[in-house]
């Protein structure tokens, strides 16, 4: 079976809880009669996340309509790993301007359903980097772009932690990073707002309920979809 692949929009994420963290698959063995402890890890490192969110009345269709796309437990989300008290996103002019609506076309018009180009701030890669590489070289060309230590970035929807931001002249910052996963070529580009493939923990994960203020509060149970 073909699983589909749907997108959690931007103009969506309305966060009243954020908790993304990565889940290390260890397992303990126990404590040996010396005292010491034993773990193992037997199983690829994945990010987790329970978010919550909010949801106004005038968009209560379009999320059952992606949930109904995504067919419960047999789709794939896109989702953005949005932590709006971590990175600088949240205070850019052009987050405020297109995250709710997106991109127009460049004579100011959306697509029929009333959205435009998704919002997708990018840095462009200095040097070539390498799956596991705790080092990433990027190009910044504005404050508002730079990256803050505990932010989740991306790349082809492998999310990756910044660890720490040094400056390394001119306009290079040189990022340290965990869980890079893919080979990034120089020129390339990452998303500063990380993008992350999950699968939900069940078919109810995400069901609308609201009363009569029609203010929808849903949660989200995800695990990184790895088997890519």
């Amino acid at each position: 079976m073909r699983r589909p692949i749907v997108t959690f929009p931007l103009e969506l994420v309305r966060l009243l809880k954020v908790n993304w963290d990565i889940d290390w698959r260890s397992q303990s063995l126990g404590v040996t009669t010396s005292g010491a402890s034993a773990t193992v890890f037997n199983a690829f490192p994945r990010w987790v996340g329970t978010p919550e969110f909010r949801i106004p009345k005038e968009r209560l269709g379009l999320w059952r309509a992606i949930r109904w796309q995504a067919q419960g437990r047999a789709g794939i989300y896109r989702v953005p790993m949005v932590d709006p008290h971590v990175s600088n996103l949240r205070r850019m002019p052009a987050w405020v301007e297109y995250s709710e609506k997106g991109i127009p076309f460049s004579g100011g018009a959306h697509f029929s359903n009333g959205l435009g180009f998704a919002f997708e701030p990018r840095l462009v890669v200095a040097q070539i980097a390498k799956p596991g590489d705790e080092t990433l070289f990027v190009e910044v060309t504005s404050p508002d772009y730079r990256p803050n230590p505990g932010q989740i970035m991306s790349f082809g929807d492998w999310p990756f932690a910044v660890l720490s931001v040094a400056d390394e002249g001119g306009s290079i910052l040189r990022l340290g990073v965990q869980m890079q996963r893919r080979e990034i070529g120089a020129g390339e580009t990452v998303k500063l707002l990380g993008t992350g493939l999950f699968e939900v923990s069940s078919d109810e994960t995400g069901r609308l309920a609201y009363q009569k203020d029609g203010i929808a509060r849903p949660k989200l149970i995800l695990q990184e979809y790895i088997q890519r």
